[in-house]
C-alpha cells in the first residue's frame, strides 16, 4: 500500500534564499530605494503587517516610511498624499495596506487607482491588474519590459509551484526561464482558487491561466466546495476561516497551497485554512516524492514569509526600471 504524508513546500526557505539574492542586488543600485507604505486607522492587524514590512525593507537595504492616517481621514487627503509620492523621483514604491477601515469599495478604489503604475508595487490598481488579463500566456507576462506589477501573494504562491517543477531553487525573480517550468507544471491541470479578491484570487487565476490552467474561481456563494476538492489538481485556499479544510479531504497527488491567515481560533496561534497534525508531515530524508499524500504549503512557513519578500522585490524593481 502507498505510503500516505503531507510533504511540505519550505516557503520560509525559498523566502530567506530570496531575501540574500535581493540584499546583495540593492546593495548594487548606489542608492537605498524609497518606499512608502500607507495606513488609515490603527487596526492592530493591519499595523502588525506594516510593522513588518518596514522591518523586513530596513534588512534588504530599502528605506521604508510607514504613514498612518487616522480612522475617518477624508479620501482626498491620502489622495493628496500619493499624488506627491507619485511626483518625488526619489520613491520608488507605493502601497496602501489593505483593507482601508470605514471606507466602501468605490472610495477604496479611488486610492488605489491613485498610485502610478510605476510605482504600484502592491500591484492593486487598475492599471496593473487591467494588463496583467491582457496576456496570453505567462513566458509573454515575465518577457514584457513594461510588465505590471503582480500583487505579492500570488507571487509567492508562484515561487511555491516552481519549487514544485524545480526543488532546491530561489529566485530573485520569475524570468522566462522559470515561466516555462511554470506552465509545464500546470498546463491541462485543473486548480481551485477559493478567494476573488482583488490582491489574491482574481491575479492568480489570471496568473495560472497564463500558465494553461483551468482555473475555478470559487467563493462564499460556490456551492459544494467540498464535495469537489477532488476533482481538482491543485487546491488554493484563501478564505481566513480557521478548520475550513482537513487533510483527509484531499486525494493523493493533489497539492495545496494554504494562503488563508486567521488568529481567531482557540489557541490564538496563527494558522491557514488547512488543517493537519505533525504527525501527518513527510521525513523528507525517508519518503520519495512518489509516496507523498499531498504537497502543502502551510500556514505559518508557506506562502507567508514569501509575500514579504515579493513586495520588497517589486521595490527593487521599481527602483532599476
Amino acid at each position: 500500500m502507498q505510503k500516505k504524508h503531507i510533504k511540505l513546500i519550505p516557503g520560509k526557505i525559498l523566502a530567506a534564499g530570496k531575501k540574500t539574492l535581493l540584499k546583495a542586488a540593492i546593495s548594487q543600485l548606489g542608492e537605498a530605494p524609497q518606499l512608502k507604505i500607507i495606513q488609515v486607522g490603527d487596526d492592530a492587524s493591519s499595523s502588525l503587517y506594516v510593522g513588518l514590512k518596514v522591518a523586513a525593507a530596513i534588512e534588504v537595504g530599502i528605506n521604508a516610511q510607514a504613514l498612518v492616517f487616522p480612522t475617518g481621514t477624508n479620501p482626498k487627503q491620502v489622495i493628496s498624499k500619493i499624488q506627491e509620492f507619485n511626483s518625488q523621483p526619489e520613491v520608488k514604491g507605493i502601497m496602501v495596506q489593505s483593507p482601508i477601515p470605514g471606507l466602501g469599495l468605490i472610495e477604496s478604489l479611488k486610492i488605489f487607482n491613485a498610485i502610478s503604475p510605476k510605482k504600484d508595487v502592491d500591484g492593486l490598481s487598475f492599471a496593473s491588474l487591467g494588463k496583467l488579463w491582457q496576456y496570453k500566456s505567462l513566458s509573454e507576462l515575465f518577457l514584457d519590459i513594461d510588465k505590471p506589477f503582480v500583487s505579492a501573494t500570488p507571487l509567492g504562491v508562484l515561487d511555491c509551484l516552481l519549487w514544485l517543477a524545480r526543488p532546491a531553487e530561489a529566485q530573485l525573480a520569475i524570468g522566462l526561464e522559470q515561466a516555462e517550468a511554470l506552465i509545464t507544471l500546470l498546463q491541462g491541470k485543473k486548480a481551485l482558487i477559493i478567494n476573488r479578491s482583488n490582491i489574491v484570487g482574481k491575479p492568480l487565476a489570471a496568473l495560472l491561466t497564463l500558465a494553461n490552467a483551468t482555473v475555478t474561481l470559487a467563493h462564499s456563494y460556490t456551492p459544494d466546495v467540498h464535495g469537489s476538492l477532488s476533482n481538482y489538481d491543485f487546491v488554493l485556499p484563501a478564505t481566513g476561516i480557521d478548520n475550513y479544510l482537513t487533510m483527509a479531504e484531499f486525494q493523493t497527488g493533489q497539492v495545496v497551497i494554504d494562503i488563508g491567515i486567521n488568529n481567531n481560533n482557540q489557541t490564538q496561534q496563527v494558522r491557514g485554512d488547512v488543517i493537519f497534525s505533525p504527525e501527518e508531515i513527510a521525513n523528507t530524508t525517508e519518503i520519495d516524492a512518489t509516496e507523498a499524500k499531498v504537497y502543502l504549503a502551510p500556514v505559518p512557513g508557506g506562502v507567508g514569509p514569501l509575500t514579504v519578500v515579493n513586495l520588497l522585490a517589486n521595490t527593487y524593481s521599481a527602483a532599476r526600471a
